[in-house]
């Protein structure tokens, strides 16, 4: 899981603890799932609780989001539809491409979790891990509106490789962050630059006003989240930590692009 919202706390730790419970139960109840393909915007969330089941995500990934506000992102490994239904109306978890899962049926779950105290300590372990996560995400968007932030949630877009994510010359004021996969930079057909998962991109043109100075291109199926150039500067004024990201991306960027420089002239 991946808090998508402007200064949420890292997830990491809590997903991880969570792959590490779910691992414990996944043996017992293997024989009794099954994969399953769902189908680009379904919603993973209604599909569990109208099947009775919990599901697993093998491949791919899903955006949780209330409102048209993205919040989490599911990633491989991450269970979706256990909790998220009774503790957090309204949400849904959709994606773009089709992503496969495995299914857990709640009946053999529960059957087997009853005839094990292990287990059944486990499974309380990993509800407590996705209590805390969702919690961690309930009180930015709390901060968020109590600091009279109205500036519009990021949306979430998904590229397939070698799609176009930026075109050089283009005149669109959006702000990328890239949140999943990996993407280059090219100037008149010829590579520049890499852009890695987490990284800030487009930013300079946006603020400027001016053209697209270079094409950013897909190298891997990538979801990044885009912000209109108003709020992004609304987010670099109140938000120190946006401020630093960019100044770090940039610095990569640079340092990358004299290293070429530089390799060339050798």
């Amino acid at each position: 899981m991946h808090a998508l919202l402007e200064a949420a706390p890292s997830l990491e730790a809590l997903t991880a603890a969570a792959h590490k419970t779910w691992g414990e139960i996944a043996p017992h109840v293997a024989n009794a799932c099954h994969e399953i393909l769902i189908s680009r915007e379904q919603d993973a969330l209604l599909l569990a609780s109208t099947t009775g089941s919990v599901l697993v995500l093998q491949e791919g990934s899903l955006v949780a989001s209330r409102n048209s506000c993205a919040l989490i992102t599911y990633e491989e490994g991450d269970l979706v539809g256990h909790s998220e239904i009774s503790n957090n109306s309204g949400l849904v978890a959709t994606s773009s491409f089709a992503v496969k899962a495995t299914q857990v049926p709640l009946p053999v779950l529960w059957k087997t979790l009853s005839s094990n105290p292990e287990l059944i300590s486990a499974w309380t372990k990993l509800l407590a891990h996705h209590e805390e996560a969702w919690r961690c995400v309930a009180e930015q968007c709390a901060q968020r509106l109590s600091l009279g932030d109205q500036t519009s949630p990021p949306s979430v877009q998904h590229f397939e490789q070698g799609e176009i994510i930026i075109d050089q010359g283009g005149t669109t004021d959006e702000v990328f962050t890239l949140v999943e996969g990996r993407a280059e930079a090219f100037v008149d057909g010829v590579k520049v630059g890499e852009i890695q998962s987490d990284e800030i991109f487009g930013a300079i043109a946006a603020i400027a006003g001016v053209p697209r100075t270079a094409s950013v291109v897909a190298a891997t199926r990538c979801m990044a989240l885009t912000i209109p150039k108003g709020d992004f500067l609304h987010l670099l004024k109140s938000r120190p930590s946006t401020v630093l990201r960019l100044i770090q991306d940039m610095a990569r960027a640079l340092s990358s692009t004299n290293d070429r420089v530089v390799g060339k002239l050798r």
